[in-house]
């Protein structure tokens, strides 16, 4: 039986080419450091944690739509309410101004008649004397 031995050739170009990798890995780190910009896993992990709290808030939000659904239509609701009873009132305003009109349309013409009534009777007095 033959054994086969690899040759050495082989483990040292392995071993070459591993540590040409880490050689650029740490020399990527440290350019990505120099410049003060995250590497990219780190990129990868700040991209995770903001997706991860964006999901979070788009739960917290469709949770939240059934109520502000709600409060929104107790809202409108208590808007129509309000417009209905101001038109009322508005309405009620109207007419006390109007009949507060015509009395001072009566009123009016009762002192127009008794300007008119005093003023024969001075007339008469001071034709008598």
């Amino acid at each position: 039986m033959t054994s086969f031995t690899p040759p050495v050739e082989i483990g040292a170009w392995l071993a070459c080419a591993t540590f040409c990798v880490m050689l650029f890995n740490q020399v990527a780190k440290a350019s990505f450091t120099l410049r003060g910009k995250p590497s990219p896993l780190e990129q990868a992990k700040a991209t995770n944690d903001i997706e991860q709290r964006v999901a979070k808030i788009e739960t917290c939000i469709g949770a939240c739509k059934k109520e502000q659904d709600e409060r929104l239509r107790k809202l409108e609701d208590t808007q129509v309410a309000l417009r209905e009873l101001i038109d009322t009132k508005v309405g009620d305003v109207y007419e006390r101004v109007k009949e507060v009109a015509e009395d001072t349309n009566v009123m009016r013409g009762e002192l127009k008649g008794l300007n008119h009534t005093s003023t024969m009777i001075l007339e008469k007095l001071m034709g008598k004397r």
